[in-house]
């Protein structure tokens, strides 16, 4: 029996988009980007002290991006919660009513259908993927970059 499994999260691309689309649910997790490099005298721009531009972390705590907000200010980080994909496609039905589903195919491959919920439903897939998070984070990221 396998009991080793974890949660899936969504990209970076999907948390930033989130983000932008006013997604505020509490996390277990997020990423930070910093805006802006420093240079520590004794590590340069390795160590807890020093950093690149552009250089991404995911960081491990309970947030949200309204919590974030007051400890990434923009100066030398920003922060984008972290959500499970699960939680991100739930929170995506709850507030736009479109439903994702994912499924395996007769080409061994993972399909996604994404339905509205309008009283004239409309469907859309996306196919090909070689995994179900992949197809999840896909999804997710179809729908927000419409919305």
């Amino acid at each position: 029996m396998n009991n080793d499994i974890k949660e899936d999260y969504v990209i970076f691309e999907v948390a930033k988009l989130l983000k932008e689309k006013d997604f505020d649910v509490d996390c277990k997790s997020h990423y930070e980007l910093a805006v802006k490099p420093q240079k520590d005298k004794q590590d340069g721009y390795s160590g807890p002290f020093g950093w690149k531009k552009g250089e991404l972390n995911i960081q491990n705590d309970f947030n949200t991006n309204t919590t974030l907000k007051k400890y990434y200010t923009g100066v030398s980080w920003v922060a984008y919660s972290r959500p499970t994909t699960a939680l991100a496609i739930k929170w995506i039905r709850e507030n736009f009513e479109i439903n994702v589903s994912v499924f395996f195919d007769e080409s061994f491959k993972y399909t996604v259908h994404i339905m509205n919920s309008e009283e004239t439903p409309r469907m859309f897939s996306l196919n090909g993927f070689k995994s179900q998070e992949e197809a999840e984070n896909a999804a997710i990221l179809h729908i927000l970059k419409k919305k």
